[in-house]
């Protein structure tokens, strides 16, 4: 390779000379190399860290809402608090009518009364154990567990049971705020995956400027080039050898600062005695997608960057003069 002067244009240009009969091989062009490709590499690494940390929040949110649709298995609690002035005798008629009509809706498929000794066992973590049952009234239970598809909801057993003339009776729909956690993490999930995608169309955004704005700068280069022969692929593949050699650090870069981010948070959540790792994939298998998708982000990055590139300059060499 020599580099042959044009005093003319006021640049040099790297040649390859053949001896050999046949096509020139083009020369190459005197794009950003060194430390003059930093910021743009910079600016791509940032979006590929962006993306990783956005797919993995997506990926997590949709494991939790998974899970807790599969919580929601139609358990219902109906609570009979103590009348005033209510004898034991009054309080338990009371209870076996509240049971049996309950049983009696279309939907339920077992009303089982859960013993005074269950409900002391689900206070203790607020109330400790050495408060006695005589010393605090507390409320006659009933588990229900509703059909596969039930006839009748939490708002509609407690309309049941009022127009049966049973007082103090309250359903709780334990279910109701497992199905709130689970629209929240699928909203959650629906805004990971939008930021991925703006990060996405940053970095393409981020390709396609620095190309076209290369061929705006090297515009004399390039139409020398067309007089040497070179082709319009040619010239594309020069950019997206000089995006390759930038974009595979800025990738690898970005994938691991995306993993080091999330395995710091994970250990910086298990000092606070939250499960991070187990909240998030609480299999192998479900971990495994998620370090998946982290390391299919990096390479998606990768290969989108160099067809931007290409398609890039391409489009913008057919509307050269």
């Amino acid at each position: 390779m020599r580099n042959i002067r044009f005093p003319a244009l006021k640049f040099t240009l790297p040649v390859r000379l053949h001896r050999s009969r046949g096509p020139v091989a083009p020369p190459a062009l005197p794009l950003a190399r060194g430390k003059s490709a930093w910021p743009l590499m910079a600016i791509l690494g940032l979006m590929v860290f962006l993306a990783t940390l956005a797919m993995m929040a997506q990926g997590g949110m949709h494991i939790l809402a998974a899970r807790w649709d599969t919580q929601t298995n139609g358990a219902l609690t109906v609570e009979l608090t103590p009348l005033p002035g209510e004898s034991a005798a009054k309080a338990q008629a009371r209870f076996k009518e509240a049971i049996e009509t309950i049983r009696g809706v279309p939907g339920v498929a077992v009303a089982a009364p859960l013993p005074p000794a269950t409900a002391q066992e689900l206070l203790q973590p607020w109330l400790g154990t050495d408060i006695a049952a005589q010393d605090l009234p507390l409320p006659m239970l009933v588990d229900v567990t509703l059909a596969p598809r039930p006839a009748a909801d939490a708002t509609e057993l407690e309309t049941i049971i009022a127009a049966a003339g049973i007082e103090g009776a309250h359903v709780d729909d334990r279910n109701a705020w497992l199905r709130d956690l689970a629209g929240l993490a699928r909203l959650l999930q629906g805004g990971a995956l939008a930021a991925a995608l703006l990060a996405a169309a940053a970095l393409l955004g981020a390709v396609a400027l620095a190309c076209r704005a290369g061929l705006a700068i090297h515009h004399d280069i390039v139409e020398l080039l067309h007089i040497m022969g070179a082709s319009d692929n040619d010239i594309a593949g020069e950019f997206g050898r000089f995006i390759k050699r930038i974009m595979a650090p800025a990738a690898l870069a970005g994938g691991a600062a995306g993993f080091a981010a999330l395995t710091g948070m994970a250990l910086a959540a298990g000092r606070y005695d939250v499960p991070l790792a187990s909240m998030f994939a609480p299999t192998f298998w479900a971990w495994a997608r998620l370090v998946l998708s982290m390391l299919l982000v990096p390479a998606l990055a990768y290969g989108a960057a160099l067809l931007a590139a290409r398609q890039s300059v391409l489009a913008s060499l057919r509307t050269m003069p």
